[in-house]
């Protein structure tokens, strides 16, 4: 049996950490420093993070799709201008803690290019 894995594993130096907000919101495309070795990688996609991720953003745009569609067949109007914007905000809202989560769980760190490949000396 896998031991579960919690937390971000530096390719480089093995060092573990955690993918806090902070971390999170100052590297929107994936990219991170080991707060140990300062090596830099980046998150690799696997299939589960996609099929994950990707299954609850359909299953958001569904659950959309159907209200709207309910208001609209149940009090025969359109839903107002403003379900579209909001819906989108409530759905980011809702979806970037299972992206934060699932980015944590689900995608491997892989060294990038430049990247410091040995600890700094003590």
């Amino acid at each position: 049996m896998t031991q579960r894995r919690s937390g971000l594993q530096c390719p480089l130096c093995r060092e573990s950490f955690a993918l806090d907000w902070r971390r999170y919101f100052r590297s929107p495309f994936g990219r991170h420093t080991c707060p140990s070795c300062e090596g830099r990688s980046r998150l690799a996609f696997s299939l589960a993070y996609v099929l994950f991720v990707g299954g609850a953003v359909a299953l958001f745009a569904a659950a959309t799709v159907g209200v709207a569609i309910w208001v609209w067949l149940r009090h025969d109007v359109a839903p107002p201008t403003w379900y579209v914007p909001i819906a989108g905000l409530v759905g980011i809202a809702l979806l970037m803690p299972l992206d934060r989560w699932a980015g944590e769980r689900l995608r491997p760190l892989v060294p990038i290019a430049g990247g410091t490949t040995t600890p700094p000396m003590q």
